[in-house]
């Protein structure tokens, strides 16, 4: 026996359960009509009306042209004559002449046509025709019951039916399809009226395994086993696709353990696959029903039955995979997520400057170092032209390479200096990397802007070091040249002030310099070379840490008076002797009285020098009111070479010198400093023997 093909959406099964209680309410005719009507046209774009010939003519409108009503109440006019053409062959009229109407459709019921739908404009088109007849069914059924009372028993069963997939499409959900599949089991068992049903699910991996599910006498399944689908009647209907029915259990095909229960005699047996397209899900069966399945009622709802059964697994299979499917991609979300926020961490964390843009020069990304340049939030740039947000122009920048990137997919580097407040800059090297299509062409290009000004201080200062180097090997071929006059100078100095011990006070005080200034020109020779070629050997020896202080002093002495530049000195007294080398700790003093003085850009200088001892440490504070240091540049004034003095004045090695001098006396030196304040220096020397 062939299965009708009567699949039916959730949503039409419901109108439809609805239209047959509306119309089986004890209510007049007509209020019957209006509200089946009302119902049926439910989220429809169109009018309808229904017209009834008998018992009586009924005319029920709902949306329709005022013209409709006029024609039928005076039976003239187009509409009155299609209509009574529509009744009287049957057929539907689908391209009515009046252009108001869309189509005409009989109500019928087997061979007796009761009625006629019309319905406005637009028409319907042929493959509409099946569904709204079947929407209609519920008025030819109620009308031909209003006829022919002998048809109750049958309806009921049909409205039974509509009713129960009314209520499971209601108050089910995918999550309930175990609970739900046992329902329709047994609402066919009970439409059957028979003793008992089974459902049969085959295994989507492996067709020939399955899962048969007893009902028994009650709505819930009372147990399970799994079979291998052999030859049965069971697997004959499942791959003929076809409702098979044996009268008894001596069938050729007849298994005993796929067809039938153990403790239930099998009398007559239908087994109804569960077809939907292309795929087989298994088999309904039915065991010793007592309706004939060949009345047309029976059948009907038997049918929409079983493909109401298909649709709600193919529903839960289908939920199923969506569930899987979202958990998959949720999960990958997640992962794409996690790598998003890793890969922009990442982007962020890059102390470079980096940004991409597309051919329109609109940025696509941008990191935080570069953001912040532009004293923005990377979400406020995205999206804006990068010559605008970032460089405040109106148009391109003049020496920008981007475009070169994105018309030859070539990397291309240039450099731009930058200058910022107070005479300081930066210098910029900014790379262009293009990223290419499948065709080769660059649709955005990566921007690398990178501080490289460091680096060139770096470079310079190699090249300086190189230079010093290249003087380390001259000072140590003249050094011989220059020590022995020095040598001969400071000789003849000493014999001198032997000669003439008791001439005048004058006179042995200017030999005494003179020999001071020959040494002093001896160590700066020594420190050169310490400098260039790190050969300096440092003598410690017990001293006083004042006189040092004191010599030095002398020796700067016409200087501060030529530049009238006052020295206030507060030296602790009585301090125990510093074992240091005494060449170069005087070379410190003599640094830091310079670079004083070269520090005093107005009158009243002042430079106060305080020596202290506590706690096995020797304190020495240098302060003056000169213009002070820059803050932008206290973190470079150790730098070798780095001086902010003119051309010709510095050499940038002062500091340098007195850093490592300190060092090699395991001692420490800080320096504070305020533009237009002075410079305050500490130097800490602790009171450690040495050997």
């Amino acid at each position: 026996m062939q299965p009708e093909n009567l699949s039916v959406e959730f949503a039409v099964w419901e109108n439809i359960a609805k239209i047959y209680e509306a119309l089986s309410t004890p209510a007049p005719l007509e209020d019957r009509l209006r509200k089946g009507l009302n119902l049926l046209m439910q989220n429809q774009q169109r009018g309808a009306a229904i017209w009834l010939e008998s018992p009586e003519p009924q005319w029920v409108s709902l949306n329709c042209p005022l013209s409709w009503d006029q024609q039928v109440h005076l039976q003239s006019g187009t509409l009155p004559a299609l209509i009574q053409k529509s009744i009287r062959s049957g057929e539907a009229i689908l391209q009515p002449p009046n252009n108001e109407i869309g189509a005409i459709l009989p109500i019928q019921q087997e061979e007796e046509v009761l009625g006629a739908l019309i319905l406005t404009t637009p028409p319907l088109a042929d493959d509409e025709i099946p569904l709204w007849k079947q929407r209609i069914q519920p008025f030819a059924r109620m009308l031909a019951n209003d006829h022919r009372p002998n048809f109750t028993e049958a309806d009921r069963l049909i409205l039974q039916v509509h009713q129960f997939l009314n209520e499971i499409h209601l108050n089910s959900s995918a999550g309930e399809v175990y609970q739900v599949t046992a329902q329709f089991t047994a609402a066919a068992r009970d439409l059957m009226n028979a003793d008992d049903a089974a459902l049969l699910l085959t295994d989507s991996a492996n067709p020939h395994l399955a899962i048969k599910r007893r009902l028994g006498v009650g709505r819930m399944w009372s147990g399970q086993i799994s079979l291998r689908l052999e030859d049965s009647l069971t697997r004959h209907a499942l791959e003929s696709r076809q409702i098979v029915q044996a009268k008894h259990n001596s069938h050729p095909l007849f298994h005993s353990e796929i067809d039938r229960f153990p403790d239930l005699p099998i009398e007559n047996l239908i087994c109804a696959p569960l077809t939907t397209g292309e795929t087989t899900l298994g088999v309904l069966q039915i065991i010793n029903p007592q309706r004939d399945l060949k009345n047309p009622l029976v059948h009907s709802a038997f049918i929409l039955l079983v493909n109401s059964l298909t649709n709600w697994i193919i529903k839960e299979q289908t939920a199923t995979r969506l569930k899987i499917t979202s958990a998959e991609m949720e999960a990958r979300l997640w992962e794409i997520t996690k790598s998003r926020n890793t890969l922009r961490t990442l982007f962020d964390s890059i102390p470079s400057s980096i940004y991409i843009i597309d051919r329109s020069y609109r940025i696509v990304a941008i990191n935080m170092p570069r953001s912040q340049r532009a004293h923005s939030d990377p979400r406020q740039l995205v999206g804006k032209k990068c010559y605008e947000v970032l460089y405040n122009r109106g148009e391109i920048c003049p020496e920008c390479r981007v475009m070169e990137t994105f018309t030859q997919a070539v990397t291309t580097t240039r450099s731009v200096h930058e200058w910022l407040e107070g005479d300081r800059f930066i210098d910029w090297e900014i790379t262009t990397y293009p990223i290419q299509e499948k065709n080769n062409l660059p649709h955005q290009v990566i921007i690398f802007e990178q501080d490289v000004t460091e680096k060139r201080s770096l470079e310079a200062n190699l090249i300086q070091s190189e230079k010093m180097a290249a003087v380390g090997q001259l000072a140590a071929g003249i050094a011989h040249e220059i020590n022995n006059p020095l040598a001969a100078i400071i000789a003849n100095t000493q014999l001198l002030k032997r000669e003439l011990l008791n001439d005048s006070a004058d006179f042995m005080e200017t030999l005494q310099l003179i020999e001071t200034a020959g040494l002093r020109a001896a160590n700066v020779v020594s420190g050169l070379l310490g400098i260039s070629r790190k050969e300096n050997k440092y003598e410690f020896e017990p001293l006083s840490l004042n006189e040092s202080i004191r010599a030095a002093l002398a020796l700067v002495h016409h200087d501060l008076i030529r530049r009238s530049i006052e020295v206030v000195t507060d030296f602790q007294e009585e301090m125990p002797s510093l074992m240091a080398s005494k060449n170069h700790l005087q070379s410190i003093w003599i640094n830091l009285l310079v670079n004083s003085m070269d520090a005093m850009d107005k009158d009243n200088g002042r430079i106060a020098i305080t020596t202290r001892y506590a706690e096995h440490n020797f304190t020495i504070i240098f302060e003056d009111n000169g213009k002070g240091i820059p803050s932008e540049y206290l973190s470079r004034i150790f730098e070798p070479f780095f001086t902010t003095k003119a051309a010709g004045r510095g050499t940038g090695l002062g500091l340098a010198i007195t850093q490592r001098v300190v060092k090699e006396h395991q001692g420490d030196i800080r320096i504070e400093s305020q533009p237009g304040q002075g410079v305050k220096i500490t130097i800490t020397l602790p009171d450690i023997p040495r050997g």
